[in-house]
């Protein structure tokens, strides 16, 4: 039987930590727009000469990019971690004044990704406005397509798009209207679909979406619009002026 070989190691000093050799000034910058999806985030990270080429998909695949030409190692490294993600201080430093996070509204055979919200008064819009957007991906023929939704003035908008070039737009007067269209044009294509209407499509029904579409009827303000005299005083006349009355009445 084989024995493991015994070594015969000194510790001769245990040295000093460069904080530049071993760590390094790694940064990582947040842009619109990647290599597969110009509406969504791109990462780009980079330290010293060493960068990433193009915005990645992924922090993680961007801070492993890098890492691996530095040390010519196949190392990965988890993003969000190396971000800061994982520490409350930084989350909430993140956060601050952010009144909207983007959301997933899951259905049966699609996640679909709000990332806009606005408000309206067309009913037949779920309320949802200008601003509201919305996306999906979905398989046509085999080939994985990129669905974004948005209102424009006094149209309903549904742009295919595949491999980051726009395949077809089509637009109504609701979400329900046409996505018809679609489901007329496109056939079997999208028949999996039909179970849903467009405005279930379009995230609007979901009971998230509705909650944040009434809160934009109640004005609010973060730190930076303090000099906007028209909001402040919108502010002031909901949140303070009616308190003030009613408690001068009692």
């Amino acid at each position: 039987m084989t024995k493991d070989k015994n070594y015969d190691v000194s510790l001769v000093s245990v040295g000093t930590i460069d904080s530049e050799l071993h760590f390094g000034p790694f940064r990582m910058n947040v842009v619109k727009g990647n290599r597969e999806h110009f509406e969504q985030p791109g990462y780009i990270c980079t330290c010293e000469s060493f960068y990433t080429t193009e915005p990645s998909i992924s922090s993680s695949n961007a801070i492993s990019t890098v890492y691996q030409q530095m040390f010519h190692t196949k190392t990965r490294f988890s993003g969000p971690m190396i971000m800061g993600f994982d520490k409350p201080d930084i989350c909430k430093k993140l956060l601050e004044g952010v009144l909207f996070r983007p959301y997933f509204v899951n259905l049966e055979l699609v996640r679909i990704f709000v990332f806009g919200i606005a408000r309206s008064e067309n009913d037949q819009w779920g309320y949802a406005g200008v601003g509201f957007k919305s996306s999906f991906l979905f398989y046509l023929a085999k080939e994985r397509c990129l669905f974004l939704q948005e209102f424009e003035e006094d149209v309903c908008k549904v742009t295919i798009i595949y491999k980051m070039e726009v395949e077809k737009i089509y637009c109504a007067s609701t979400p329900n209207l046409v996505w018809e269209r679609i489901f007329s044009e496109q056939g079997t294509k999208v028949a999996k679909l039909k179970t849903f209407t467009g405005r279930m499509l379009f995230g609007i029904e979901n009971t998230i979406t509705q909650r944040l579409i009434q809160t934009l009827k109640i004005p609010s303000c973060s730190l930076s619009d303090w000099n906007n005299d028209v909001l402040m005083e919108e502010v002031y006349s909901y949140h303070l002026k009616r308190r003030t009355i009613t408690g001068n009445d009692n």
